[in-house]
């Protein structure tokens, strides 16, 4: 059952990247946009605890909730930077080492396996994505952005670089934090708690909130509902299984993006690589899946 959730959720993610790279690229701002995502998420959450509600005894737990939703405005705000500065296929590759974060940082804290079959899956996971998102000419802005990353006097594409490989690790830690919560909180009041932190931080720190939410196109509000949908959905399942085995299934439909992007947005170059991108990363699920 959880791995069938796990490709809801994979899905529902192909799309939200596809709606967030198009809303952002066009310079909306990107704290309105995170705090309606997180705003949509607890409306999404309140009717969820009627049949999914499960709260600890002790106060410890609690705290931790409060510091994950802290973390979570400083992850959401970096991840929604990377999507305005960075080319999609570029920031893909960068965003997706959070999977191999997950593996080692589940294996430390959690004590998740951490067998061969695992480390294969998410490497041919890995790869596939990175296959699919490779362009000559984009990586060796890669790598000279790479080098620079010391310097000041950074380019957009440069700070891009920094927030996307800021985010994954930093996205890291909050999901291992988030499944250790599980095992105190249910989905709902998880969800809950996290995103209203967020959403209560947010309020605070944005000038003119209300007009620069009503400036936001409508897909914004779509892709909040589809969140808050996925982020339950995930919650779910990793409370039944390790998160070091449904976080890369799930990102492994990253490469849906690069296929809605060949659709909707034209991008049509490198076909036969994308195809083989795919092929290795299904690969990857099955023996993620199967470890």
């Amino acid at each position: 059952m959880w791995f069938w959730l796990i490709v809801i959720v994979g899905l529902l993610s192909a799309v939200r990247q596809l709606i967030a790279r198009i809303v952002l690229k066009e310079a909306a701002d990107g704290l309105a946009y995170g705090f309606v995502q997180q705003a949509l998420a607890v409306v999404l959450a309140i009717p969820l605890l009627f049949f999914n509600w499960q709260i600890p005894k002790t106060i410890l737990p609690f705290v931790l909730l409060i510091l994950v939703g802290v973390w979570d405005t400083l992850v959401c705000y970096l991840i929604n930077e990377s999507y305005r500065l960075l080319a999609i296929s570029l920031r893909t590759i960068i965003y997706q080492s959070r999977i191999i974060w997950v593996v080692f940082l589940g294996f430390i804290f959690l004590d998740e396996t951490l067998d061969w079959q695992k480390l294969v899956g998410v490497m041919f996971i890995f790869f596939g994505i990175a296959l699919v998102s490779f362009q000559k000419e984009k990586m060796s802005r890669f790598k000279q952005l790479i080098l620079r990353l010391r310097d000041k006097n950074k380019t957009d594409k440069e700070r891009g670089v920094v927030l996307t490989l800021s985010a994954a690790f930093l996205t890291a830690f909050e999901i291992i934090a988030i499944r250790y919560l599980l095992d105190f909180f249910s989905a709902a009041v998880l969800i809950l708690g996290i995103a209203g932190v967020s959403t209560f931080i947010f309020a605070l720190i944005i000038p003119g909130l209300k007009k620069k939410v009503f400036q936001l196109p409508r897909l914004t509000f779509l892709n909040g509902i589809l969140g808050a949908i996925g982020f339950f959905l995930f919650s779910l399942a990793s409370a039944v299984t390790e998160i070091s085995r449904t976080l890369p299934i799930a990102q492994s439909f990253t490469i849906l993006t690069v296929i809605f992007g060949i659709i909707f947005l034209k991008e049509r170059e490198w076909v036969w690589q994308k195809i083989l991108g795919g092929i290795l990363a299904v690969i990857g699920v099955i023996l993620v899946k199967g470890s």
